[in-house]
């Protein structure tokens, strides 16, 4: 395997992974510049909200949390799709906006736990319009070579 294989092959496995570290890391971030560092509840309260937003999007993607899925990866993948510009920073616009909102009517630990849930809630649901957009942009004939 030449070392352009080996690259793509190492992006493709660490796409997803990538993008959302992004996400959390960047509202983790927000979240410190608004309210300096956080105490030990705000974190567990910013990580359960995180947890939360997945048992969430569990629910809705296998509609059950302890079913058997198969999960063969048999996918396509098209290259922009990996680059997560709009799922990352849709997010953490998203994210600041929140917190500037909600800041003012919720407790801080509120505050924390909404922005954990929105980051990982949001992250997927932009995720979805992010490959919608390349799956339609690839399908259109752009005249790019291979």
């Amino acid at each position: 395997m030449d070392w352009r294989q080996q690259l793509a092959r190492n992006l493709s496995a660490e796409t997803e992974a990538y993008g959302y570290t992004l996400s959390v890391w960047g509202g983790g971030a927000i979240l410190i510049h608004q309210y300096s560092a956080p105490s030990v509840v705000q974190v567990h309260a910013y990580v359960g909200g995180a947890l939360l937003g997945f048992v969430v999007l569990a629910l809705l993607a296998f509609r059950c949390l302890f079913a058997c899925q198969e999960v063969g990866d048999q996918r396509q993948l098209v290259v922009a799709s990996i680059l997560h510009v709009i799922s990352t920073l849709a997010n953490l616009a998203l994210t600041h906006f929140l917190i500037v909102t909600t800041g003012p009517f919720l407790p801080t630990i509120g505050v924390f736990a909404f922005v954990g849930f929105q980051v990982t809630f949001a992250y997927n649901a932009f995720l979805l319009v992010e490959l919608f957009l390349a799956r339609t942009t690839a399908q259109l004939d752009l005249g790019v070579a291979e």
